[in-house]
């Protein structure tokens, strides 16, 4: 009598916990494309998309202002091994959803590294905790030289776009904040 009533609350639990993981292969749901690890997915149907009212969801702080952002600027990798260089934007400075960057990856002179490798690309809303919901594709366009599109950034407010790199074996992050208006 009560064996039939515990295995129901077994799977209803299993269920719940598998819903709840996002790691989960569930018919190719939520399986990152290019292992952001915050469980969006290239394709996630539930992230907002252009033309969605995201106006009346709070925006998150920014550490800098829209204004700030300007091409040719550079930010240093945490080990000083490289620099990420933004030398496109469209928009610029960035909006909300889809953006595209061109961006170099340069030493500390500033000269162009060849052999450098983005080997992820991940923006990520540090006052929510929540990712882009899409993974941005990022296509080598000459030595060191990069495309990122679609850079989605579907929120106003302040993101991180944390640039993992790797030069010689080694491999460090830089990571650039941008604020996207309201």
């Amino acid at each position: 009598m009560y064996l039939p009533f515990v295995y129901l609350l077994v799977a209803l639990s299993a269920s719940q916990l598998l819903a709840c993981d996002d790691s989960s292969d569930q018919a190719g749901a939520n399986v990152p494309t290019a292992g952001n690890g915050d469980g969006d997915s290239a394709t996630n149907p539930d992230a907002p998309t252009a033309g969605s009212n995201t106006d009346d969801l709070p925006a998150a702080p920014c550490k800098v202002q829209p204004e700030d952002f300007a091409l040719d600027q550079t930010t240093m990798s945490e080990g000083g091994l490289f620099a990420v260089k933004i030398v496109g934007a469209e928009p610029a400075p960035p909006a909300k959803f889809d953006n595209a960057w061109d961006v170099q990856i340069v030493g500390p002179t500033g000269d162009p590294m060849e052999g450098a490798t983005i080997k992820e690309v991940k923006p990520w809303m540090p006052a929510h905790g929540h990712g882009a919901g899409y993974v941005p594709m990022v296509t080598a366009t000459e030595a060191g030289a990069f495309n990122v599109d679609p850079l989605y950034l579907w929120m106003s407010g302040g993101w991180t776009v944390t640039f993992t790199v790797e030069v010689g074996g080694q491999a460090e992050d830089a990571v650039v904040d941008v604020c996207i208006p309201q």
